[in-house]
C-alpha cells in the first residue's frame, strides 16, 4: 500500500487530542473513515520517512484494522473507524500519541494520511508512580553489638514495560557528588532495604518524564 501526504480540509480532518483519565478523545468530521492513532516513545514526535512508508509496501487492509495495532521502529499504528465517538482506552502510559484523519483507496492501494496544520492532534500521557518508604530503627540487643543505623524499607510498584535505571534514588550529597542508584525491573513490586547515608533517606527521581514521581512516607 503506497503512502500518501495531503493537507485536512473542511471536511476531512481529525483535531483535539486530550486524554481524560484513562481515555483519549479527539474531534473529528464525518468526511473520511479512518482515524490513524500514532503511539511512539513519551516525548518523541511522529515524521512519515521512508521506513514507515516501506513498512505500508506489503499492508493489506486486515493488517490495518487489528485492535494492537502493527508497529515499525519506534511507531505503534492503529487504525480506528471514525464513528464520531471518541473514545479509546490509553493502551500504553507513559507514551506520546498522535491522530490523523485517513482515507483508504483499495482500488489503487494507497493510505492518504491528512496533515494538521498545527499541533493540536498531538498528546502526552504520562504515568503516576507512588513510592512508598518507611524508615525502620534497629533496637540494640542486651548483649550482643547490633547495628543501629537506620534504614528504610522501600516499595516501587511494579510498571510495565519498564527500561532499568528509569527510575533512581539518590542522597544528600554533603558536599561531594550526588550518586545514583537505578532501581531494576526485578526490584519492582518488592520490598527492598536501603540504609540511611549522612543522616537522610533516599529521595526518588526518574530519567523518563513521562513518570510522574509521588514519594510517600518521608
Amino acid at each position: 500500500m503506497k503512502v500518501e501526504e495531503s493537507n485536512i480540509t473542511n471536511n476531512i480532518y481529525a483535531t483535539h487530542l486530550a486524554v481524560k483519565k484513562d481515555y483519549l478523545g479527539w474531534n473529528a468530521t464525518k468526511g473520511f473513515e479512518w482515524i490513524m492513532l500514532v503511539q511512539t516513545s513519551f516525548g518523541n514526535r511522529f515524521e512519515i520517512d521512508d521506513e514507515f512508508r516501506a513498512a505500508f509496501l506489503n499492508a493489506e487492509l486486515s493488517d490495518l484494522r487489528t485492535e494492537e495495532g502493527f508497529s515499525t521502529g519506534d511507531y505503534t499504528i492503529r487504525f480506528i473507524s471514525n464513528n464520531l465517538v471518541s473514545n479509546f482506552k490509553v493502551p500504553v502510559r507513559p507514551a506520546s500519541y498522535e491522530i490523523y484523519a485517513t482515507t483508504i483507496d483499495e482500488s489503487a492501494g494507497t493510505l492518504t494520511i491528512y496533515k494538521p496544520m498545527n499541533d493540536d492532534n498531538r498528546c502526552s500521557v504520562s504515568t503516576p508512580i507512588t513510592i512508598n518508604v518507611c524508615k525502620q530503627t534497629p533496637k540494640k540487643t542486651l548483649f550482643g553489638k547490633k547495628d543501629t543505623t537506620p534504614y528504610y524499607e522501600i516499595n516501587v510498584p511494579k510498571i510495565y514495560p519498564y527500561v532499568d535505571g528509569s527510575i533512581y534514588y539518590v542522597f544528600p550529597a554533603n558536599g561531594g557528588r550526588e550518586y545514583k542508584y537505578p532501581i531494576v525491573e526485578k526490584m519492582l513490586g518488592k520490598t527492598i532495604k536501603v540504609i540511611e547515608r549522612n543522616g537522610a533517606g533516599p529521595t526518588f527521581k526518574s530519567s523518563n518524564n513521562g513518570y510522574q514521581i509521588e514519594q510517600k512516607g518521608v
